[in-house]
């Protein structure tokens, strides 16, 4: 985080979100890159994902995952598949089962309907209508090279990648 703060000092540029990337899975220890995720609005301007694939039939988590392994992929709202995940993104209403908590206990997830209604209860939601779809994309790391990596002051590096711009 060292290095992209200098690089913020010596620039009034944007910071680079592949250092970024790169900072956050040595913070955090990630195994791979973390994951970018758009919640757009009802009127949001989709041409900057206009090469995205769209998903159907999908998960959220299904969403996620293919975006960790590199791909481009929307999720719209009518094409959430887990009702629990639609309700939080505001797409559509908890189905009664789920509500009640009675589904909950049918997958073994909760032993007692009370406890699966509760969880329910206490879910922080989006208004329904804010949300149109949802973009996720893997967050692209930079390699950065072995001199800037390995070198004290990463800024004194004659690579390029890390140099005084």
């Amino acid at each position: 985080m060292k290095h992209q703060q200098a690089h913020e000092a010596e620039s009034s540029e944007a910071p680079d979100l592949r250092i970024l990337a790169d900072d956050m899975v040595q913070a955090v220890g990630l195994a791979s890159a973390p994951v970018a995720v758009f919640l757009l609005a009802p009127d949001a301007d989709m041409a900057p994902f206009a090469g995205w694939a769209p998903v159907e039939r999908h998960r959220y988590c299904q969403a996620l995952m293919k975006a960790r392994r590199g791909e481009r992929v929307i999720l719209e709202a009518d094409e959430l598949a887990c009702p629990a995940a639609a309700k939080a993104f505001g797409f559509k209403p908890l189905p009664e089962g789920l509500q009640t908590g009675k589904g909950l206990v049918g997958f073994g997830i909760v032993a007692e309907p009370e406890s699966g209604a509760r969880m329910f209860a206490g879910m922080a939601c989006l208004e329904p209508g804010t949300v149109r779809a949802s973009p996720c994309a893997r967050w692209l790391r930079r390699r950065r090279c072995r001199t800037s990596w390995w070198s004290k002051d990463r800024r004194s590096s004659s690579c390029g990648c890390c140099s005084p711009r």
